[in-house]
């Protein structure tokens, strides 16, 4: 993505990236609605730090994480459509609450390769 842009534009872009893992990652209540939205920016191949994208995401599924946080993380994972994300968003499974499993299964159904795995994990539960 980065080499369709010019100097100006990716510079941009890099502070856009940097302020968002920064928000994505707050404990703060009151900055909820823009880590919700810095969230949403992450794992878009825009730059070479997706893999790192991905572990945040993935941290933010974590039950000390407020329910809105972990949605959003959910979604963002859904979106990007790697390999590694049904094992992601089934690694905490017994500790997601009941929206956040339906968001899950959701997410995972509507990939067929993803579905095959899902309801391989979930029959070990």
């Amino acid at each position: 993505m980065l080499t369709l842009l010019n100097e100006d534009a990716k510079r941009r872009l890099q502070a856009i990236l940097k302020v968002a893992r920064q928000l994505a990652v707050t404990k703060s209540t009151e900055n909820a609605p823009q880590a919700i939205a810095a969230i949403s920016v992450l794992a878009r191949g825009f730059d070479g730090e997706d893999a790192g994208d991905v572990e945040t995401l993935s941290s933010l599924l974590l039950p000390q994480n407020p329910p809105e946080l972990r949605s959003a993380a959910a979604a963002a994972l859904s979106r990007t459509g790697r390999k590694e994300v049904p094992e992601l968003l089934l690694a905490g499974w017994n500790s997601h609450s009941p929206p956040l499993r339906s968001q899950i299964l959701d997410a995972l159904a509507a990939r067929e390769d993803w579905s095959l795995r899902s309801e391989e994990h979930t029959s070990e539960l």
